[in-house]
């Protein structure tokens, strides 16, 4: 018994001896530890490392396609901008030639209706002149001075009257078919013996009278010495109406026996200088006199302005015309208004005036087409889209406006407005006679807001500037340019910045942000923009902002007076940091997720084989500590089927022999011997080492021995199965990590096909390049059909000067015969005189026959003379007769041949409107050959432009869809080795859930 109770006792020993070594729980802990390590080494550390270089890569990669799209997007609106420039420079140009093909037309035609009157106002007073002078050497002239002169003591009287009875008829149809005012007969010492009007002056003198400082006194004083023309002057018997004469003397045998006047009449004048053909709304002609006052009435006044000192003419180009200057410009009239004028001198029998030929300035630079309200630079500022469109004179005045604001009509050299960017612009474009350009700055005459201008001079014959055309820019055209979001995604925008670093467009996220100081963009980009630098860069925006950005500067017009470096501005393009790394965050947090998942699922696999692994272990271990503290029938539950389990039944068969066993004190010895040499054989067993074998004999513990040793080779082929479950699981987590990999590169062979895409894009804007080119050479043959349209118009305007020229020659034509015909009229009224002269010869000869019968004898001789001087009135009267009948047929001939020459001149006429038509058909065609040019580079462009970006859009399409295919098949592909993984996780759970864990035990109990 006592024997029993040392066995028990060492018994007892021994496995508190096991329980205190914590052999099998050092066993149990280095198992879990060694596979949750490898686990996590092999299943997690190959996803950091795919993940982070995923997330790098895929970052980089994108970075870089966001920075090349943000260069092309910079690149295009730069040159967009460029090109709105360009083009409004042209439109400036074009502008300026059509205003200067206007200017030259409007001063040709006023220079043609100006020599047109300057020939009739000449012709006029050189037929006046003429019939005068025939009028001063008739005989009849120097009969009738003659009566007069003897009835001088009775001027009013019966005697006088008697006389005026008889020669009366002859001045006043003299007057009246020329049209004078009066005719007067002066004798030579001054007095005005008869006058056709009858007024106050008839009987004064006009040497000695009141008359005789005016001008019908120095036309008397003049007139004796020979043919004479006396200018305007103011003339007392007709109340004050200034009064022109043209005189002559009336000479008998080379005696002078009087003077001859003629009052020209004003309304003549007036009637040849008012005439308003071709000369629009605010054309009118008129003359000056050398004391710088009018001789003709002015359009614009309703008085009379002939000689009346309150409208003087003193200006320099009536100075040029009275000196026998000519010439043309743009003048300030005597009204004070600016005109285009053409002056000239008239000379009438060495008196000089002034002959000025005016119209309006804006009529003549901006006409409008009949019947249509708008001009056309409202038209052309329509077209092109300006905000405003102006004309000023060299001197500044802003004479033209098309929206009229407050500028209209001022001086924009010295006025107001004189230090705005547009004043001091036109004193630029002046001085270099070039075109210019002014930065955007606030103008007042448009209430502060902001202004850019171009201007451009029209220069003249003389090398100077004529007129100054200027265009006030608009904003929203630019705006459109800058603002248009096509490739900009949620958060992207491109402005201009200028060099005062200010908005020259509008940004997207701010209002009224154009020349707004408040707004200012003082970036890195700005600043390396306006240096003249181009890049790209991770910057902070103007509104504090991280952002992508891509920078460059345009030269938007080189240096002037106004702007010494030129005006310059950056071009700006950027997306927010955030939209552009929105995908990468995406991927970095899906990597993320994925990396959890997998983390989660290995630890919790490495966790369940763990524990799985050890149940059996804790369960073996609670045994021992009950045998360790005299629980000698305390067995251990066998829980799994695999070796373990047949350790713990062995390990119970063991502890019933061991107690049957200990029964006898003989035993006692000898299986302690046993015990204590099992014990020393397995404690290497114990702490690990499963090389190690116990030897099995005969006795009691030869069965315990076989049970050790086949549980040492069972929880050896446990830690095999360990090990070979580990290594596929290292397998599949490289395949995995394979497949990670096969999924980065189809990322990076998609990123490439995007390259591609780029590529493609790229090569569509080489094609669009090309095809502008093309649509460029359109446009130049375009050109040419424009200007062999220009040749034809031209060509026509050219016959048409030569129609105008034939109508002037056969106008010149129809005024001789005309002339003939007003001639052979005053041979006829010769003839009468000589018809009734050769009456009164007849009464004469019949009183001398009378006579000479009363006197007899004596008159017989006298009789004679009589009956012969009575047979030459008779052949006088009918030669006279005869002359008559021819007089009367050469005056029907001549009145035919007007009649024919009023047709062929309305012919000609009409031939001129017609060759007007043929120019005005001929500039339409010029302007739809210039629309349909426009048209052909908008469809050939467009076109070419979608049939490419179809054909690379769907190649594009086509490879993205391979690679979405390819992406799948290595999901399925990870999908599936995932399940083998589990499933080879699940093998080991078996192999392992034959040990009980200490843990377990406990949370049981």
């Amino acid at each position: 018994m006592e024997s029993k109770k040392i066995f028990l006792t060492r018994t007892q020993a021994f496995f508190k001896h096991l329980t205190s070594l914590g052999a099998f729980r050092n066993i149990k802990e280095s198992i879990r530890k060694k596979l949750l390590f490898w686990f996590i080494i092999l299943g997690l550390i190959p996803l950091v490392i795919l993940a982070g270089f995923a997330y790098y890569n895929s970052k980089k990669a994108l970075m870089e396609k966001a920075f090349e799209n943000l260069q092309t997007l910079e690149s295009n609106k730069a040159n967009a901008i460029r090109k709105h420039f360009a083009d409004h420079h042209k439109d400036m140009k074009a502008l300026m030639e059509s205003v200067k093909t206007l200017r030259s037309k409007a001063f040709k035609q006023l220079v043609s209706i100006q020599q047109l009157k300057k020939g009739l106002i000449e012709n006029y007073f050189s037929e006046r002149l003429k019939n005068v002078d025939i009028l001063s050497r008739m005989p009849l002239m120097a009969e009738t001075m003659a009566a007069f002169k003897k009835a001088a003591g009775s001027v009013g009287g019966s005697e006088w009257r008697n006389v005026e009875r008889i020669y009366g008829a002859f001045l006043v149809n003299f007057t009246e078919n020329y049209g004078y005012y009066d005719t007067f007969l002066v004798s030579p010492q001054g007095d005005i013996l008869y006058t056709v009007a009858q007024e106050s002056d008839m009987g004064q003198n006009l040497k000695t009278g009141e008359l005789k400082d005016g001008p019908a006194g120095e036309a008397f004083q003049n007139g004796l010495k020979g043919l004479t023309f006396q200018d305007f002057g103011e003339h007392t018997p007709t109340g004050g109406v200034p009064a022109a004469f043209i005189s002559a003397p009336i000479k008998e045998k080379d005696q002078i026996t009087g003077v001859v006047m003629v009052q020209v009449s004003i309304d003549q004048i007036n009637a040849i200088m008012q005439e308003r053909t071709g000369m629009g709304e605010t054309g009118e002609t008129y003359l000056v006199g050398e004391d710088r006052l009018f001789r003709s009435d002015s359009l614009y006044e309703k008085e009379s302005t002939v000689m009346n000192p309150a409208f003087v003419v003193d200006t320099k180009e009536v100075s040029e015309a009275l000196t026998g200057i000519s010439g043309q410009g743009v003048v300030i009239d005597y009204r004070g208004e600016y005109a285009l004028s053409s002056w000239m001198p008239v000379n009438i029998r060495g008196v000089t005036w002034a002959m000025m030929a005016e119209t309006d300035v804006t009529e003549a630079f901006v006409p409008k087409e009949e019947g249509k309200d708008k001009d056309f630079l409202r038209k052309y500022k329509e077209r092109y889209g300006y905000h405003d469109l102006y004309m000023i004179n060299p001197d500044g005045y802003l004479f033209y406006s098309v929206e009229k604001g407050p500028d209209f009509r001022s001086n924009i050299l010295t006025g107001p407005y004189k230090d705005s960017n547009l004043g001091r612009l036109v004193a630029d474009v002046l001085e270099k006679k070039t075109f210019g350009m002014a930065d955007f700055k606030k103008y007042a005459p448009r209430k502060d807001e902001p202004a850019a201008f171009l201007a451009i001079p029209v220069i003249g014959d003389d090398g100077e500037a004529q007129v100054i055309l200027a265009a006030q820019l608009s904003i929203e055209q630019i705006n459109k340019v800058m603002l248009d979001r096509t490739g900009l995604g949620e958060t992207g925008e491109t402005y201009l910045v200028g060099a005062d670093k200010m908005f020259r467009s509008n940004s997207s996220f701010l209002k009224d942000s154009v020349m707004n100081p408040a707004q200012k963009v003082d970036t890195d980009a700005s600043k390396n923009a306006l240096n003249g630098k181009k890049g790209i860069d991770i910057i902070y925006d103007y509104r504090g902002t991280e952002v992508l950005s891509a920078w460059s500067s345009i030269l938007v017009s080189p240096p002037s007076k106004v702007n010494p470096k030129g005006i310059k501005w950056a071009v700006i393009a950027q997306f927010d940091y955030s939209e552009v790394n929105r995908p990468v965050t995406w991927m970095l947090w899906i990597s993320i997720f994925l990396f959890a998942g997998a983390a989660v699922t290995v630890i919790t696999g490495a966790f369940i084989l763990s524990e799985g692994l050890t149940t059996q272990v804790n369960h073996i271990m609670a045994l021992f500590g009950e045998i360790g503290i005299g629980n000698f029938k305390a067995r251990t539950p066998v829980v799994t089927q695999d070796e373990l389990g047949t350790m713990a039944f062995s390990l119970n068969a063991m502890l019933d022999n061991l107690v049957s066993l200990v029964q006898t004190s003989e035993e006692r010895d000898a299986m302690q011997a046993s015990v204590m040499k099992l014990l020393t054989e397995i404690s290497e067993l114990a702490h690990g080492d499963l090389t190690k074998r116990a030897e099995v004999t005969e006795d009691f513990t030869g069965a315990i021995a076989d049970s050790f040793n086949d549980m040492a080779e069972q929880i050896g082929h446990v830690v095999r199965n360990v090990k070979d479950v580990t290594l596929q699981v290292s397998a599949t987590s490289k395949y995995v990590s394979d497949s990670t990999e096969n999924l980065a590169e189809t990322s990076e062979m998609q990123a490439a096909r995007m390259a591609g895409a780029i590529e493609a894009i790229n090569e569509m804007a080489l094609s669009i390049q090309q095809v502008a080119e093309n649509a460029g050479q359109c446009a130049v043959v375009s050109e040419d059909s424009t200007a062999h349209a220009k040749d034809g118009a031209r060509a026509v305007r050219d016959t048409n000067g030569a129609m105008e020229s034939i109508r002037d020659h056969v106008q010149e034509t129809a005024r001789a015969i005309k002339r003939l015909g007003e001639s052979s009229q005053e041979i006829g009224n010769i003839v009468q005189l000589i018809n009734d002269i050769a009456d009164r010869t007849s009464i004469l000869a019949l009183n001398a026959s009378i006579q000479a019968a009363m006197a007899g004898d004596a008159g017989r001789g006298f009789a004679v003379v009589a009956e012969e001087v009575q047979r030459l009135a008779e052949r006088s009267t009918n030669a006279t007769k005869q002359i008559d009948t021819l007089i009367k047929n050469i005056q029907g001939e001549i009145s035919e041949a007007g009649t024919s020459m009023e047709e062929s001149i309305q012919r000609v006429v009409e031939g001129s409107k017609l060759a007007d038509g043929a120019y005005e058909k001929l500039q339409e065609i010029e302007t739809v050959t210039t629309r349909l040019g426009d048209l052909i580079r908008s469809i050939s462009m467009a076109s070419k432009q979608q049939a490419a970006a179809s054909e690379n859009i769907a190649g594009i399409m086509e490879d993205v869809g391979k690679v979405s295919s390819q992406t799948s098949a290595a999901s399925q592909q990870t999908a599936s080795s995932m399940k083998s993984l589990a499933e080879m996780s699940d093998k080991l759970n078996e192999s392992v859930s034959v040990f009980k864990l200490e843990e377990e035990e406990e949370d049981l109990k």
